[in-house]
């Protein structure tokens, strides 16, 4: 079988657009039939190239063309419309990604309580007093006041990224919920996941306590948005 170069399917295309053939959905299928003729009588009969192309337009027929061209401008004639609806479809494509972006941005946002209920903070975020040293200092973070052993839950969905000890966070958690949002938990007792876990909201991840740097049974925690504290509080319940 004969196959016809690039060249010559380029060529044959240049000529259909001379002859007004060239609205894109019919173009396709005209070309290719006109093409296999092209090839089957090079082929069969060893006829050159364009002897080849021009008995291919005769056979298909001045009839045929005629038809391919009335269908060509009646599709072309509802072009505007379907442009309308083109750009209708990309207007709604686009709300859809941007609709669930949100979504998934929401999700990462840690707005739930990290100890599931109300209970009292006895240091808020901000400017406090040191009780060690009695010097005024940035507090990172809230202070809730919670009894040793009590549940802390995620507050949003998203990977554990450090569940270690040290001496003046005692056990904690970090959790890394998206790009924008992360969440820190310290004075714990008992660590109930490890690095590489994955939660959802109102994972139970620990236990809270008192170990570390701590002058009672309490948990500390901390929002970071964009690698920057923020207060918690505007964050609970939302």
């Amino acid at each position: 079988m004969y196959y016809l170069s690039e060249e010559k399917v380029d060529w044959i295309l240049e000529d259909l657009h001379n002859q007004g053939l060239t609205h894109q959905p019919l173009e396709g299928e005209l070309l290719d039939h006109i093409c296999c003729a092209v090839e089957e009588a090079m082929w069969d009969h060893d006829t050159p190239f364009e002897q080849a192309y021009q008995q291919t337009l005769i056979a298909f027929g001045e009839e045929g063309i005629l038809k391919v061209q009335k269908a060509t401008q009646q599709l072309a004639k509802r072009s505007p419309f379907t442009q309308r609806i083109t750009r209708l479809s990309t207007l709604i494509a686009a709300c859809l990604i941007l609709f669930i972006g949100m979504v998934v941005q929401a999700q990462g946002r840690p707005d739930s309580h990290p100890l599931n209920q109300e209970l009292p903070v006895v240091a808020d975020f901000g400017n406090i007093m040191r009780p060690f040293t009695q010097q005024s200092r940035f507090h990172r973070g809230v202070d809730i006041r919670v009894p040793v052993g009590t549940q802390v839950f995620a507050t949003a969905r998203g990977t554990v990224t450090k569940a270690s000890f040290d001496s003046k966070k005692g056990y904690y958690i970090i959790i890394k919920h998206d790009d924008t949002y992360s969440t820190i938990y310290t004075h714990l007792s008992k660590l109930l996941v490890k690095p590489g876990t994955k939660v959802k909201k109102r994972t139970p991840i620990a236990l809270s306590g008192n170990t570390g740097r701590s002058t009672g049974a309490h948990l500390h925690y901390e929002v970071h948005k964009n690698g920057q504290v923020v207060d918690p509080k505007k964050y609970f319940g939302k």
